[in-house]
């Protein structure tokens, strides 16, 4: 926010309460203005602004645009007198910028919308512009609040990014804490679990094997008991047939 300039030419009504509200707020403030304008003596003296020489207020109203990177151009229902002059310049040097009916928007939603605005357009030096006024206090109190109301915009979007951003980080920080947790009580996904199917099926084959031996010994067991056949051999002495006849 430190980096946000206003600039005006300091005619009376909305561009000096815009610059007034630059200076309360710290921000840097500039601007250009004619020699031949209708801007006082001590006002240019108040604000650093620069005089043109030998020029009317057309000159310090282009160059303004030229010097900034957008225009907030705020009109009452009409466009005339300097906002009409600085929408053409806009126009012609393809600058952007950003109408705002007073008539139609409160200087808080006119705040918003300026907000919005820069934000997107990335503008670091904003040109405020209105038509001319008779020294008007509504005019005056209207630049004054919107120019207010949008420093204050641009503050709170600034810290609110960043504690968002820090928000984020530490979310991402907890989350590989968690992560390097879980790694290191569990080890590698899936490892646990596979180390434990390979050990069940060890386990059944073990078994399988144990009750496989235990079936073939008690094959062979059963086997020797009754399946085993006994064979007795007699021997019977042989006969001399010729001596019996004999006798």
């Amino acid at each position: 926010m430190n980096n946000l300039k206003i600039i005006s030419g300091g005619q009376s009504g909305i561009t000096k309460g815009a610059l007034d509200a630059a200076l309360a707020m710290n921000i840097t403030c500039g601007g250009w203005y004619a020699q031949k304008s209708h801007v006082d003596t001590a006002d240019a003296e108040k604000y650093p602004l620069v005089v043109l020489e030998n020029s009317d207020d057309r000159e310090g109203v282009r160059k303004n645009v030229l010097d900034s990177d957008a225009s907030a151009i705020i009109f009452f229902k009409v466009l005339e007198g300097c906002a009409e002059e600085t929408l053409d310049d806009c126009v012609q040097q393809g600058k952007p910028y950003r109408l705002i009916d007073a008539d139609e928007l409160q200087p808080g939603q006119a705040a918003k919308l300026l907000s919005e605005f820069l934000r997107e357009s990335g503008v670091n030096c904003l040109n405020v512009i209105g038509p001319e006024s008779n020294d008007s206090p509504k005019d005056y109190k209207y630049g004054q609040d919107t120019t207010r109301l949008l420093i204050e915009s641009l503050r709170r979007g600034k810290q609110g990014g960043g504690k968002r951003g820090n928000s984020k980080r530490g979310r991402q920080s907890d989350a590989s804490k968690m992560n390097s947790a879980s790694r290191s009580s569990h080890g590698k996904p899936g490892s646990s679990s596979r180390k434990r199917s390979r050990k069940k099926s060890r386990s059944r084959q073990g078994d399988a094997a144990n009750a496989s031996s235990n079936h073939v010994n008690r094959g062979s067991a059963s086997g020797n008991s009754g399946g085993v056949e006994v064979i007795v051999e007699h021997r019977v002495p042989k006969v001399n047939l010729a001596k019996r006849e004999e006798s």
